[in-house]
């Protein structure tokens, strides 16, 4: 919904520099969250942020996330190792 409602407002607007389009992305996204309600709920997105997500956030680790894979692997009669389709 949320793409659908950006696309459709920036689709007839030309861009010709590229900060110029993150703001007015930025505002419109703004506005979707701070003076638009959600149908269903009648609350405003910001308002549930608040609410809900924001409590329950924590912090940042120190260390930035290092992203490991460990898998067993047999070795064969030949000594060799697959490991992602490489010997």
């Amino acid at each position: 919904m949320i793409e659908r409602w950006l696309i459709g407002g920036l689709r007839h607007r030309i861009f010709h520099i590229v900060t110029e389009r993150h703001t007015t992305i930025g505002a419109m996204l703004d506005r979707l969250n701070d003076e638009r309600s959600i149908r269903r709920l009648g609350v405003k997105r910001r308002q549930l942020f608040e609410e809900i997500d924001k409590p329950a956030l924590k912090a940042l680790r120190a260390a930035p996330y290092v992203f490991a894979e460990w898998r067993v692997r047999r070795v064969s009669p030949d000594y060799h190792v697959d490991v992602a389709d490489h010997y």
